[in-house]
């Protein structure tokens, strides 16, 4: 949620006292939250191969979840740039209404992750460690 968040100050910032330390501070914040957030795409793959029931249904499980996340990647810039588009012509919020669709979009996603398991293989360990 920071990481949209960080747009608009940055806009604000820069556009009131022009592009000062301040900016290249939330620039710096910004690229750090991002690569915290590459590193948790293996943390991703492994929840998708928990998922799956069988050892024989592990391709399936994983080109599902490969379309799921190819369906993202293609209708999810269109939709950003519309909602962004639409927010600057109505002027909702300063046009600064996307950050705060994206923003509520990611708590939900964190609510959603919350509920995750902490133990993801709980019954398949136990039974080899004797």
């Amino acid at each position: 949620m920071p990481i949209f968040l960080l747009f608009p100050v940055m806009s604000t910032i820069a556009q009131r006292s022009g592009v000062n330390l301040v900016v290249w501070l939330c620039i710096v914040m910004l690229v750090s939250l991002m690569i915290l957030v590459d590193m948790a795409f293996g943390c991703i793959f492994i929840y998708v191969t928990a998922s799956s029931p069988n050892q024989h249904s592990l391709g399936a499980t994983n080109g599902l979840s490969q379309m799921g996340v190819s369906f993202a990647r293609a209708l999810g810039p269109a939709l950003a740039t519309s909602l962004f588009s639409f927010s600057v012509e109505k002027n909702m919020l300063g046009g600064y209404a996307v950050y705060v669709v994206l923003s509520c979009i990611s708590c939900l996603v964190m609510f959603l992750a919350v509920r995750l398991p902490e133990k993801v293989w709980e019954g398949k360990d136990d039974d080899n460690s004797d």
